[in-house]
């Protein structure tokens, strides 16, 4: 039986943003707060046989999801980063408790099994209204997520590491590496271009032409906060 090894809390600064109900809930024990958000999957499975098995998120209450699966720290604390620096139509984590990882024959070690509680994001699906939209509204939609990626790019970087995960940490980069761990953080993008030129080992040498003019392009450059985790995607607002 998985038990809970960590917990998610907003920053103080944050605690604005959180609804007076799901502050109160955080006051709850982690394991009664864990034992509810089992309880919820069991009797979502067996409402619903084998139609639900593979869902990852789940509503509970209006404008309340929960979500279990494979899911780092690194995505509620994007969350909060988003809604400490921008004004982004944003999810709001309310509640993060990791897992020890069962035992499984898809799961990866490095992998956190995990609930997380959140807010859903205002707005339609886009899903639904694809095919009422005009040519305006869907280019109209085209330059939004363009304003978001702008103010996404603007966040400050809170940690000591140029390039880190939200948490500060290391960073889940499967592209660069196949083995079951996170690649470290580094101090810049040229500490990460060494890095990424000593695990090239002894094909450096042939990719070294091709490589080492885009790395020296971008040696330099300063990376900028970027997360897979909803703003609005799939969702627009107000059509």
């Amino acid at each position: 039986m998985a038990t809970a090894s960590a917990t998610f809390r907003p920053p103080s600064e944050l605690w604005r943003d959180v609804p007076f109900l799901g502050r109160l809930w955080l006051a709850f024990p982690t394991r009664l707060r864990l034992s509810l958000y089992r309880f919820m999957w069991w009797a979502a499975d067996r409402i619903y046989p084998g139609r639900l098995r593979t869902t990852r998120v789940r509503r509970i209450l209006p404008g309340i999801y929960l979500k279990y699966g494979i899911i780092r720290a690194s995505e509620p604390y994007a969350m909060a980063l988003l809604r400490r620096y921008t004004k982004l139509q944003s999810s709001i984590a309310l509640d993060y408790i990791a897992c020890e990882n069962p035992s499984g024959k898809n799961i990866e070690e490095r992998d956190t099994i995990a609930y997380l509680l959140m807010t859903a994001v205002p707005g339609k699906r886009l899903m639904d209204v694809e095919d009422t939209l005009t040519p305006d509204q869907i280019t109209a939609i085209g330059l939004e997520l363009r304003q978001y990626l702008t103010d996404m790019h603007k966040i400050p970087n809170p940690y000591k590491y140029g390039l880190c995960s939200p948490t500060g940490g290391g960073l889940d980069a499967p592209v660069f590496t196949s083995e079951q761990y996170d690649i470290p953080p580094f101090d810049d993008t040229r500490s990460f271009h060494q890095w990424l030129c000593e695990c090239m080992g002894r094909h450096w040498p042939v990719m070294q032409p091709r490589v080492q003019p885009i790395f020296s392009k971008y040696d330099d450059q300063q990376p900028v906060f970027m997360t897979e985790c909803a703003i609005t995607r799939g969702r627009v607002r107000n059509i």
